[in-house]
C-alpha cells in the first residue's frame, strides 16, 4: 500500500484562537479534518495564549510563533517563521492560506514543493492605508510567486490574474453545513437589526452602519445588536463613537456569541446589516440567507455572488441609501418575506459538504502532474 502524501495547511488563524476564530479558520478545520482519510495533514498555525501542539481529527495541528504580544506582532512573526518550515519539513504539497498584513508569505521561494495559495483575502491595500507603510506593493510582489491559487469569487480570480497573469486560479466558493440550509428556522416576532462579524471599526464599515442607523425615522427605528469580538482598540472606537451618536441606549455590544445565541439573534431580526468597505465574500450574508434573514449590504465587487434580487445592496457606500433599506425592511413584511425565501434558496447552492471533493481534485491533479514531470 503506497503510503499517504503528506500535506501541510498553514494559517495563521485557529478556531480556538482568542483574537480571530474567522470563518477561514474553520473552513481550514473542516478541509483539514476531511481529507485526512486521504492525506497526512499538518495544520501549522500560530500561537496564543492557551495553545499547544495536538491531534485532532487525524490531523496534527502545530504551533510556531508567539503566545504573546498580541495578534499583530504574532502575524509578522508567523510570516517570517513559515519560510523555515517550508525549507526543514517533509511534505509533499503545501497549501498556504495567506495572513495579513502582506498575505503572502514568498514559500515558494523555499521550496521546490508545490505551494498552492489559499486566497480568503487580500488585505495590502487596507493595510497599506490604515498603518501607511507598504504593504500593497510587497503582497503584489509575492503574488508573482505562485503558479497555483485557490479564491472563493471569481471578483478575486480576477484580481490576483491581474498582478499575475501565470497563474491558474481555481474558483471554490466557501460554504456552509448542509443542515443549516435544510433546516427551517423557528421564527420569532423581529425584535432588533443585526450586525454579526468582527469589530473592525473602518474595514467593517461600522462607522457606516451607526451613521446609517441615526437616519431611521424614530417612528419606525429598533434596537441594533452588535455582535462579535475584535481588538480592545477597535471596540473602544466603537463605543466612543456609539456615545457620540448618542446612541448608548438603542446600541447593543453584546460582545461574542456561542453559535445557539447567534442563531438566536439572527432568528429574531428584521434583517442583517452588512456595510463592510471590504469583503471578498462575506461568509456571514450567507450564514444569514440560509437562516431565512434579509441582508442589506453595499454594492462591493466581493459581494457579486449574491443576486440583486437576494439583498438590498446601496450604492458603496451611501449611507442614505443604506439607511433607506434597513428602514424598509423594518416596516414591509412582504418585502422581508420575498427576500428570505430567494436567499434561502441561494444558499443551497453553497453546501459545505460538497467542497472536500473539489479541494481533494485540485490536490490530486497536482500530485499526477509531479509524478509525469518527474
Amino acid at each position: 500500500m503506497n503510503p499517504k502524501p503528506v500535506l501541510i495547511i498553514s494559517n495563521y488563524d485557529d478556531i480556538h484562537n482568542p483574537y480571530y476564530a474567522g470563518g477561514g479558520a474553520v473552513l481550514t478545520s473542516f478541509i483539514a479534518s476531511s481529507l485526512a482519510s486521504k492525506f497526512r495533514v499538518t495544520v501549522i498555525t500560530g500561537r496564543y495564549p492557551g495553545s499547544h501542539d495536538q491531534v485532532v481529527s487525524e490531523v496534527t495541528y502545530r504551533r510556531i510563533g508567539l503566545k504573546f504580544g498580541g495578534p499583530k506582532l504574532g502575524q509578522i512573526v508567523y510570516h517570517l517563521l513559515l519560510p523555515f518550515y517550508a525549507l526543514t519539513l517533509s511534505y509533499d504539497l503545501w497549501v498556504e492560506s495567506f495572513t495579513p498584513p502582506i498575505s503572502t508569505s514568498f514559500l515558494p521561494l523555499f521550496t521546490r514543493r508545490p505551494v498552492i495559495g489559499w486566497v480568503h483575502s487580500l488585505t495590502g491595500e487596507d493595510m497599506t492605508r490604515k498603518y501607511k507603510l507598504p504593504f500593497i506593493l510587497i503582497e503584489r510582489l509575492g503574488l508573482k510567486f505562485y503558479r497555483r491559487v485557490i479564491v472563493p469569487t471569481a471578483f478575486l480570480c480576477a484580481k490576483i490574474t491581474r498582478i499575475n497573469p501565470a497563474v491558474t486560479a481555481v474558483v471554490i466558493p466557501h460554504g456552509i453545513p448542509r443542515r443549516q440550509v435544510t433546516t427551517l428556522a423557528s421564527r420569532v416576532k423581529p425584535r432588533h437589526l443585526l450586525y454579526v462579524g468582527r469589530i473592525a471599526y473602518y474595514e467593517k464599515g461600522l462607522d457606516l452602519l451607526l451613521e446609517a442607523y441615526t437616519r431611521i425615522p424614530l417612528s419606525v427605528r429598533v434596537p441594533l445588536v452588535i455582535a462579535g469580538g475584535g481588538p480592545a482598540s477597535e471596540i473602544r472606537r466603537l463605543k466612543a463613537h456609539v456615545s457620540r451618536l448618542r446612541l448608548d441606549s438603542a446600541v447593543r455590544l453584546v460582545g461574542v456569541v456561542t453559535p445557539a445565541r447567534r442563531r438566536r439573534l439572527l432568528n429574531s431580526s428584521y434583517a442583517l446589516a452588512f456595510p463592510s468597505r471590504f469583503e471578498t465574500f462575506g461568509l456571514v450574508a450567507l450564514e444569514t440567507f440560509a437562516a431565512g434573514i434579509p441582508v442589506v449590504a453595499f454594492d462591493l465587487p466581493g459581494l457579486s455572488w449574491i443576486p440583486s434580487d437576494c439583498a438590498l445592496k446601496a450604492p458603496a457606500f451611501s449611507v442614505s441609501a443604506f439607511s433607506l433599506h434597513l428602514t424598509r425592511l423594518i416596516s414591509e413584511a412582504r418585502l422581508r418575506s420575498a427576500l428570505a425565501g430567494r436567499g434561502k434558496r441561494l444558499s443551497s447552492r453553497f453546501i459545505l459538504e460538497e467542497l472536500p471533493a473539489k479541494y481533494q481534485a485540485v490536490l490530486n491533479q497536482i500530485l499526477s502532474s509531479q509524478k509525469i514531470s518527474r
